[in-house]
């Protein structure tokens, strides 16, 4: 029995509209194997996947963050945003309280010194959107940064002091 002659008696018996739906019969050197997860493999997956959820609920974490299935059709967009309100509504809440009790311990901060912490590398934009911006900052006539505080943003370190050039020097 080859597997050529089992597609053709296949097709035979059960090909076409009038035989759709009939039931298999297979005779012969042939054994079954599932394709699909069993039932107790199914229910372990599904509770896996809930204990994920449920831990993501708890400490306000989205899904997608820990790989979870969130059921929802992630774009980039929606993880951008979602990663602004993870830091927003899930990071903020912690950091403050952290802040708050490090600005309030003498042996760690001293007087007037208040404890902050810069969250400015989670929230920024991407690349592309980072140097539209810049270039429009940079702008002569409607700018309103230097290169250095371009610089600064991008926690480069300062441009070394040079000679001006040839254009900008007043004749």
């Amino acid at each position: 029995m080859n597997a050529e002659w089992l597609a053709e008696c296949f097709a035979e018996r059960h090909g076409g509209p009038n035989r759709a739906g009939n039931t298999a019969v297979m005779t012969g050197d042939i054994s079954y194997q599932s394709l699909a997860l069993s039932m107790q493999d199914a229910d372990f997956v599904a509770q896996r996947n809930l204990s994920t959820a449920e831990i993501c609920r708890i400490f306000r974490i989205p899904p997608w963050l820990l790989g979870a299935p969130s059921g929802d059709a992630l774009t980039y967009s929606n993880v951008e945003s979602q990663a602004l309100a993870f830091v927003k509504f899930t990071l903020a809440p912690w950091l403050t309280i952290i802040e708050q009790a490090l600005s309030a311990d003498g042996d760690l901060s001293p007087r007037n010194v208040y404890v902050a912490f810069n969250l400015d590398g989670l929230l920024r934009a991407d690349a592309a959107t980072r140097a539209d911006v810049y270039s429009k900052a940079l702008d002569p006539v409607t700018g309103w940064l230097s290169r250095s505080e371009v610089r600064s943003l991008e926690d480069l370190p300062a441009e070394p002091a040079t000679a001006p050039r040839p254009s900008e020097m007043i004749a």
